[in-house]
């Protein structure tokens, strides 16, 4: 199903009804609304964010990181195995949060300035 924004009220209810992420699966913004193409992807994209993306190169990057320490320190750096694993697991973590934390700052972001748009019309 697709959410249409058709004034200032239904953009509001995005940032207040967390329960339109379960039902809707897209955000359209209406055709007649200022910036109805350029800001319907950012809202999508940010709106339904979940850092994935930000939380696999976090692993990539410590894989490599993992790698390189293994080799330049003679294979000392991995006494146990855990070491690795909590490494990994802590860079995705991190990744996933820092993902999540920034898709909603230009949530926000994207929210005020259509909330601006919105209001001049």
């Amino acid at each position: 199903m697709i959410y249409i924004v058709k004034d200032l009220a239904s953009l509001e209810e995005l940032k207040t009804n967390p329960n339109l992420k379960q039902v809707y699966r897209k955000i359209q913004l209406d055709e007649n609304l200022p910036l109805s193409t350029q800001y319907s992807k950012q809202l999508n994209k940010y709106y339904y964010a979940c850092g994935c993306q930000e939380g696999s190169m976090a692993v990539f990057a410590s894989m490599i990181g993992l790698a390189t320490a293994y080799f330049v320190t003679d294979r000392q750096f991995f006494d146990t195995w855990w070491k690795g694993i909590a490494v990994l697991a802590i860079a995705a973590l991190l990744g996933k949060t820092a993902g999540i934390v920034y898709a909603k700052l230009k949530l926000k972001a994207t929210l005020r300035t259509l909330r601006k748009a919105l209001a001049t019309t």
